[in-house]
């Protein structure tokens, strides 16, 4: 089980891909937070990665639904991964409507019209300890 939280940012194929793993928990959810605003309002489609997500309480969450509705504001298109623990509190909440799913990040970026043989560009990385 992963105590912390990790988050790496990379450009693939003009996408954003932001990649988070671990515990988003009250604490760490603000990592979280101060990531996905630094996406806000740029102009470049997001996929947000959740697959490697083992828990995420109602804090966590809460910061996905709103970046969903600060995107949707802006224009900008983002595309969530979630994993199994994510996709439970996504069915729980009943907001699979709201938010632009897929399975993978391959399958998001193909929804945004993305060539997923484009190499990765490492842009930022993060971590957040226990």
């Amino acid at each position: 089980m992963v105590s912390g939280l990790q988050v790496s940012s990379a450009v693939r194929a003009g996408c954003c891909v932001l990649t988070v793993a671990g515990e988003v928990d009250l604490v760490r959810s603000r990592v979280l937070e101060v990531a996905l605003l630094r996406h806000t309002g740029v102009g470049m489609p997001l996929v947000l990665d959740l697959g490697g997500v083992e828990f995420m309480d109602s804090a966590g969450f809460y910061v996905v639904v709103r970046t969903n509705h600060e995107f949707r504001k802006t224009g900008q298109r983002l595309i969530v991964v979630p994993s199994h623990v994510v996709m439970g509190l996504i069915e729980v909440a009943g907001v699979r409507h709201v938010l632009a799913l897929r399975e993978s990040v391959d399958e998001a970026l193909t929804a945004l019209g993305a060539t997923t043989a484009d190499t990765a560009e490492p842009q930022a990385s993060g971590t957040s300890g226990p």
